[in-house]
């Protein structure tokens, strides 16, 4: 089955983000912030250090001068809000960096600059619908 069939929209691109970069194996992991959740385990998870805005990835692997990076995942066309605006100025003031990443095509051009290290382990490209063959 299609990951698009019970995916969609950031979730869909997210999931083929992650699929490429466990390919090149760049260690990285998600940040499960968004979605409805039950309103006591909302509860549960702010009492326990969820915060608004975090972006969706984090590679925890310096480069240049940043300690980490963080990955915020949107669609074409849409832009991050307030909230996740004001945690990206924070995230950056700490000396880690915060791309906003479209597409896959995003990714690759950014882990190419970021990590060549990992974007030369690639043997696997998106096709023409953003699907990574394995």
């Amino acid at each position: 089955m299609s990951s698009k069939k019970f995916l969609d929209g950031e979730d869909w691109l997210q999931s083929q983000l992650v699929r490429w970069m466990n390919l090149i194996g760049l260690f990285h992991f998600s940040v499960p912030n968004g979605g409805y959740r039950h309103p006591i385990t909302a509860k549960r998870m702010k009492a326990t250090g969820q915060v608004a805005g975090i972006p969706d990835l984090v590679i925890p692997i310096p480069f240049d001068e940043y300690h980490c990076t963080f990955l915020e995942v949107k669609r074409k066309g849409q832009y991050p809000t307030p909230t996740q605006r004001d945690i990206h100025k924070k995230l950056k003031s700490l000396g880690n960096y915060v791309a906003i990443i479209h597409s896959i095509d995003e990714l690759i051009a950014f882990i190419s600059y970021a990590y060549p290290e990992y974007a030369s382990k690639a043997k696997n490209k998106p096709n023409k619908h953003g699907d990574i063959s394995t």
